[in-house]
């Protein structure tokens, strides 16, 4: 169902309880609908959407709930997120007279921060450089909502508010206002208030390096949003949202554990970069992995899923040939993030469980039980067997020749492994040659996602030099996904750097 169709609907509506009812059986097909859509679909709809709006703001009923001094309705909320949602992304300007009903959630800061950076200019040289430390204020509230994360979000307004600003100041040939914003930017004391003014691709930018967002090697022709099946929804919620939810710390999902969700990310998980093999304060390892469960993993869940969807159909014959059982040996394994991705994807593809032999290897022993508590989920077939090191150089010969048995394909994949400051690629590099020496009959695949940075992707580069390969696959390219898709939040989104190689013996 369209907006168009929805709104026709609700004017046929009489009563506040039914048009609520209605929300609720329409609401979540209808975001998805319009957050799957590509880019320039969705801007071709701006104004059947626009118009829509309008003829919705004008239907007697939805202004009597807008008008009512009661507290909005859940249904009423999630239908008010939905269009700053969008309008956020084809033109804010229609929806900023009701952004002050939106409850506190990331979109709403963004539209206020949208409206203080570009509404009522009444100085241009002195715009911008008053309004940026209270826009990094209203940012700052925007980055995370709950588990949500909106970073990509938060930098992608920055870029645009420096390219708008210098754009507009050049104008004037206002050029020291230009280089009194660059300064902002580049603040230590700001950088280290807003770790977001950080990223690489603000750095870029500031710097020259990179002109406009278009200069990014993004494919953005794609229109998946991603979101978890059911199948692997239900166990997100047994394995990470009700442990979360039920621990005797935890008050409201602000306080998982008893912690300001902020404390979470920056202090106890270090934004990802946590050492995992120690605990925080009261919390335990096993409670930093399930707090890393609930706000960082299932993002790569979703870049890996995209990955290897990418590659899936000319690897098919790996999954289905009953001769052959795929090794799938994850580097930095974590709670399992990759294996549950790939057990996912086939499933959804094939409707039968992955028989494959998986080794897990990751330096942490709390994340390597949280990835046997899912492995037990039964997320593989039966057949399947399962093996988690704390070192590659614990993997004994024996096991893995058990394992590659004659000719077993061997797929050696590295999520957000590279970026790891103690990673002895060099070393990996031998680790992995020993393998393919030992196995000559087996075909060997290596599957590499990071993030975008070339300062994190110094140790991959010098990793490749060590072999001779077949690039399968590389690009950058954004994966838009949402945890939940039954939640009213935003769709978050991921910018991720991927390969996929055959390495030769």
């Amino acid at each position: 169902m369209n907006i168009a169709e929805f709104v026709s609907t609700v004017k046929r509506i009489d009563t506040v309880y039914e048009f609520e009812r209605f929300i609720d059986s329409k609401i979540v097909s209808v975001r998805l609908y319009y957050y799957g859509l590509k880019k320039v679909d969705l801007l071709a709809s701006a104004h059947e959407f626009e118009d829509s709006f309008y003829e919705l703001k004008d239907c007697a009923l939805f202004k009597e709930v807008l008008l009512s001094r009661e507290p909005y309705s859940e249904q009423i909320i999630n239908l008010l997120v939905f269009f700053a949602t969008i309008f956020e992304r084809i033109n804010p300007n229609p929806i900023f007279d009701i952004v002050s009903n939106l409850p506190d959630s990331s979109i709403k800061f963004r539209l206020l921060a949208h409206m203080l950076a570009y509404e009522e200019i009444d100085n241009a040289k002195t715009h911008f450089r008053m309004n940026f430390l209270r826009i990094l204020d209203l940012l700052a509230k925007s980055q995370f909502d709950g588990e949500e994360d909106y970073t990509h979000a938060v930098v992608v307004f920055l870029v645009k508010m420096y390219q708008r600003a210098v754009v507009k100041l050049a104008g004037y040939h206002f050029y020291d206002e230009i280089t009194h914003l660059q300064s902002l930017y580049i603040n230590e004391d700001n950088k280290n208030k807003y770790p977001f003014l950080l990223h690489p691709l603000i750095e870029n930018v500031i710097s020259g390096n990179l002109e406009t967002l278009d200069d990014l090697v993004v494919d953005s022709n794609k229109s998946k949003l991603y979101v978890p099946s059911d199948r692997m929804l239900g166990i997100f919620d047994l394995e990470i949202v009700k442990p979360i939810i039920n621990h005797v710390d935890t008050e409201g999902y602000q306080m998982p554990l008893g912690y300001p969700s902020r404390v979470v990310r920056e202090q106890i998980l270090e934004f990802g970069k946590a050492d995992f093999t120690i605990g925080f304060r009261n919390l335990t390892d096993d409670d930093k992995v399930l707090l890393y469960c609930y706000f960082n993993m299932r993002k790569h869940f979703f870049t890996t899923f995209f990955v290897l969807e990418r590659i899936y159909d000319s690897l098919l014959s790996l999954f289905t040939n009953a001769n052959l059982v795929p090794i799938f040996i994850d580097i930095g394994c974590g709670p399992l993030t990759s294996g549950l991705a790939i057990s996912d994807l086939h499933y959804q593809k094939s409707g039968e469980l992955l028989k494959t032999n998986y080794i897990g290897i990751d330096i942490s022993p709390a994340m390597l039980r949280k990835a046997h508590g899912f492995w037990n989920r039964g997320i593989f077939a039966k057949e399947s067997r399962a093996s988690f090191f704390c070192s590659w150089n614990q993997i004994s010969d024996d096991l893995l020749a058990d394992y590659v048995g004659l000719q077993n394909p061997i797929i050696i994949n590295a999520s957000y492994l590279f970026a790891s400051k103690s990673l002895d690629e060099i070393q990996l590099a031998r680790f992995i040659k020993g393998v393919a020496r030992r196995h000559e009959q087996s075909k060997l695949y290596f599957v590499f996602q990071n993030p975008n940075s070339l300062e994190k992707n110094n140790k991959y580069l010098s990793f490749k030099s060590q072999f001779e390969f077949i690039t399968y696959l590389s690009n950058v390219e954004q994966i838009d996904y949402k945890t939940n898709p039954y939640s009213r939040n935003d769709v978050s989104g991921e910018v991720v750097f991927f390969e996929i190689l055959e390495l030769k013996n």
